[in-house]
């Protein structure tokens, strides 16, 4: 005996983490969400059912990430804003 034995049995009985993370029906905003950390977030919120508005300075990038995310099933859009800009903004 190791003494883990319990705890095994305990994560084997815990639900699935993923359905404790579930956004069915929210709409996430990411601004910043074609590229590195954001991208994945991006994608994460996706699988977690949410509906993702991807922004950033580049209409392009965010563009291909939502047509890409569409392909697969999730529901996104994409636009174009720049937060140092104040007039992307409003």
């Amino acid at each position: 005996m190791t003494g883990t034995e319990p705890r095994v049995a305990e994560a084997a009985r815990a639900p699935d983490l993923a359905s404790l993370f579930r956004l069915d029906g929210k709409t996430a905003l990411v601004v910043g969400g074609y590229g590195g950390i954001g991208e994945v977030t991006t994608e994460l919120l996706a699988q977690a059912g949410a509906g993702v508005a991807i922004a950033g300075r580049s209409f392009e990038k965010a563009g291909a990430l939502a047509a890409r995310l569409r392909d697969a099933g999730h529901r996104t859009a994409a636009g174009r804003v720049d937060l140092a800009d104040r007039e992307s903004i409003e």
